[in-house]
């Protein structure tokens, strides 16, 4: 079982209405749970920059994007 590191929230069922893109949180809470995250840090070079994002930023941000085009 992947334990819940970011968001607090249950999974359960409603009969309210939800966006297609519900499942994109899930989804990143399972990418930071499997513990990429981490493993990311390490394999990764530091920015050179002080303005420059950590690879973190830019693998979760393409992957949902991806993920959201499907």
């Amino acid at each position: 079982m992947i334990q819940q590191t970011q968001l607090s929230f249950k999974i359960g069922i409603t009969k309210d209405e939800i966006t297609s893109r519900a499942g994109l949180s899930v989804y990143a809470e399972f990418l930071r749970g499997f513990g990429l995250k981490d493993f990311i840090a390490q394999q990764m070079p530091l920015p050179k920059s002080n303005r420059g994002h950590k690879a973190w930023k830019y693998y979760e941000l393409y992957n949902l994007i991806y993920c959201c085009n499907l």
